[in-house]
C-alpha cells in the first residue's frame, strides 16, 4: 500500500468517526458533508492503487453505492426505498464480479451455503418485513441482493483455499453482515443511538474499504484459481 493510500485510509476512518460522533450527539454541523465523503474516499483509494488496472465493473458498483448513500444522507426518509434500490444494484454487480473469478463452483458447496443462508437470513428478513408491514419491492430487492453477495463471499471462501488473497473479501462480508445486523436491530427491535451511529457507519465504511482492497489485490492475480 502506498503512502497516499494510507493517508486516504486514515482520512476515511477519521471522517467516518467524526460523522458518527456528530450524529450521536445530534450536532448537525458538517453532518451532511461528512456523510457523503465515505464512498468518494473509498473510490479514490481504489483508483490510486489500481492505476491502469481499473475494474470498470467495480467502479460502476461503487458509483451505485455512492448514489444510494447520497440519497439516503441528503434526502432522508423521503427517498429511503430509492436508496435501497441503488445499494441492491451495487451488491448484484459485486456478486457477479466475485463469481466471475471463480473457476468452478462445487454443488456441495452451493447446498452447504444456500440452505443455512435461507434459514438464517432470508426467512427472518421476510418475517420482519411482513411483521412490520414493510414489504416494498425495493426493500425485498435490497435484502435479496445483500444476501446474494454474502452467499457469494461464503462460496468463494469455501471453493478457494487462498486465505491471503481472500482475507479482505472475508472482512468485507463480516462488516457487511454487522451493518445489516445493526441496521435491523435499531430499525425493528429497539433504537440504540450508539448502534445507529458508530455501529452502522463504521461497518459501512469498513466493508467498502475491505472490498476495494480485495479488488486491488486480485488485480495482481489475473488468473482465476482452479480447483
Amino acid at each position: 500500500m502506498s503512502i497516499t493510500q494510507k493517508i486516504i485510509a486514515v482520512l476515511l476512518l477519521v471522517a467516518t468517526f467524526m460523522h458518527a460522533t456528530l450524529a450521536f450527539f445530534k450536532v448537525y454541523f458538517l453532518h451532511d458533508t461528512l456523510g457523503v465523503v465515505t464512498i468518494p474516499l473509498v473510490l479514490v483509494y481504489y483508483l490510486v492503487g489500481a492505476r491502469r488496472k481499473v475494474n470498470i465493473g467495480y467502479v460502476l458498483g461503487v458509483l451505485a453505492v455512492f448514489i444510494g448513500d447520497y440519497i439516503m444522507t441528503l434526502s432522508y426518509k423521503g427517498n429511503f426505498m430509492t436508496a435501497l434500490s441503488f445499494f441492491g444494484i451495487a451488491y448484484i454487480v459485486f456478486s457477479f464480479l466475485v463469481l466471475g473469478r471463480m473457476a468452478t463452483i462445487k454443488t456441495k458447496s452451493i447446498l452447504k451455503v444456500s440452505i443455512p443462508f435461507l434459514i438464517i437470513y432470508l426467512l427472518p428478513s421476510l418475517y420482519f418485513s411482513l411483521y412490520f408491514n414493510v414489504t416494498s419491492a425495493s426493500m425485498l430487492f435490497h435484502n435479496t441482493a445483500v444476501g446474494l453477495f454474502i452467499c457469494t463471499i461464503i462460496l468463494k471462501l469455501i471453493n478457494e483455499g487462498s486465505v491471503r488473497l481472500n482475507i479482505n473479501l472475508a472482512l468485507c462480508g463480516l462488516f457487511l453482515f454487522l451493518m445489516i445486523l445493526f441496521s435491523g436491530y435499531e430499525m425493528f427491535v429497539a433504537y440504540n443511538p450508539f448502534i445507529a451511529t458508530y455501529g452502522v457507519m463504521l461497518s459501512f465504511a469498513l466493508n467498502n474499504y475491505f472490498l476495494a482492497t480485495y479488488f486491488l489485490n486480485v488485480a495482481k492475480h489475473p488468473k482465476r484459481i482452479k480447483q
